[in-house]
């Protein structure tokens, strides 16, 4: 007749060992396993929620501080610095919160530079043949730049750096909106050859202005797309006890 022995005792010894001496190390190891995952989670989410997603937004999910038995924690965030334009957590906290898109370093100087422009928004025309995109088919920022300096909003700036021509002025030019139709029609007539042009910036090709950015008459807002919270506490419950009870396993064995 086969029989199986099974140690009771023993096991008892290693869970109290477990309990009492390992539990703190065990927790540290199941944080950071644990904050691998919901990295993995929320970058999983950014794609399902947006389009287009380039590298660097998709990086920007991070986690700092790595845990130790005597301080079991970590912490998840979106990158808040950048080298050039917007750190992500700005630019993604009204798609995580839901309201008014976030007020970029372009439009904050267009603000500053074209008289009652604040309250507006110029929004990008990515599918304009004036448009320079990038590999994520948006507007490269080196454009954004070369339309501040086209329309002089830059000229603050400029004249006291480099006085005299240079390489982008007249290849931009602006369309404000004025307070009536036919007050615009008389005043950018030249530039809309007979036509009213709509409020925006413009790129002149071949003598021709093409638009590139239209100037909305108020910010625009936007509904919450990005769960963050959710997802992350979402992760954290489904995962904790399977990746605690793999840590569990794993220092049993080498017993």
């Amino acid at each position: 007749m086969a029989t199986v022995s099974f140690n009771g005792q023993q096991l008892q010894r290693e869970l109290d060992l477990v309990t009492q001496v390992q539990l703190p190390f065990l927790a540290a190891v199941t944080v950071n396993r644990l904050a691998s995952v919901v990295r993995k989670a929320l970058q999983h989410e950014m794609t399902d929620s947006f389009n287009r997603v380039s590298p660097f937004t998709l990086k920007s999910v991070l986690y700092r501080h790595l845990a130790t038995k005597d301080a079991p924690y970590t912490e998840i965030y979106l990158r808040d610095e950048a080298t050039k334009g917007q750190p992500p957590s700005s630019y993604l906290l009204p798609q995580i919160k839901g309201g008014m898109v976030y007020q970029t370093r372009f439009q904050v100087r267009l603000g500053s530079q074209l008289e009652g422009y604040n309250g507006r928004y110029m929004l990008p025309i990515e599918n304009s043949a004036g448009t320079k995109r990038n590999a994520q088919g948006r507007m490269r920022a080196s454009q954004y730049v070369e339309a501040l300096y086209g329309i002089k909003a830059f000229e603050d700036i400029r004249a006291s750096v480099r006085p005299g021509r240079y390489r982008t002025e007249g290849s931009y030019a602006y369309v404000p909106y004025v307070g009536s139709r036919d007050a615009l029609a008389k005043q950018m007539r030249a530039l809309g050859k007979g036509k009213i042009p709509a409020p925006g910036i413009y790129r002149i090709m071949r003598q021709t202005p093409v638009q590139v950015f239209k100037q909305l008459e108020r910010v625009p807002t936007v509904a919450k797309r990005y769960d963050f919270m959710f997802t992350a506490e979402d992760a954290i419950n489904k995962n904790v006890l399977p990746i605690f009870n793999q840590a569990v396993l794993q220092f049993v064995k080498k017993i």
